[in-house]
């Protein structure tokens, strides 16, 4: 009886220690949003394209801060609100004003394209991913100094 009631102790106990152990690894990956927020990012590449612009200026970034979006598409600026919800995020309301400039429309067309394609996030090696509903990287960022 001694035996059975000391391998079942034995028993819960490893099993408490193996699931508190998978909780804490899955806790350290999991990455707060406040870490990405009120900061600007600035696109490297999207749909796994490199972004590289002689103008520094019409580089295309995004800024998340409490709710609502910022940023600037390489021609017009763009403003909306998003939601965050564990990895998912959402875009809602999103609007921009309407200058047409030639030399960085295509640019334009595919970060906003992008964008529309948008349902998660992450971060790794330090830079901000957005990613489809499949987990395939769309847009990568790095923060702005």
């Amino acid at each position: 009886m001694k035996r059975k009631n000391v391998f079942a102790l034995a028993l819960t106990v490893i099993t408490i220690c193996l699931v508190s152990c998978c909780s804490s690894k899955n806790a350290q990956k999991k990455v707060d949003f406040s870490s990405v927020s009120d900061k600007e990012w600035v696109v490297n590449s999207i749909e796994n394209e490199n972004i590289k612009m002689e103008d520094t200026e019409r580089i295309p970034f995004i800024k998340f801060s409490k709710g609502r979006i910022s940023g600037y598409t390489a021609c017009n600026r763009m403003m909306g609100d998003y939601l965050v919800e564990g990895e998912n995020i959402s875009f809602d309301k999103m609007g921009s004003t309407k200058m047409l400039c030639q030399e960085t429309q295509d640019i334009e067309a595919k970060y906003l394209d992008a964008l529309s394609k948008v349902k998660k996030w992450g971060l790794e090696d330090s830079r901000l991913q957005l990613k489809d509903e499949k987990d395939n990287v769309v847009i990568v960022f790095t923060e702005k100094k």
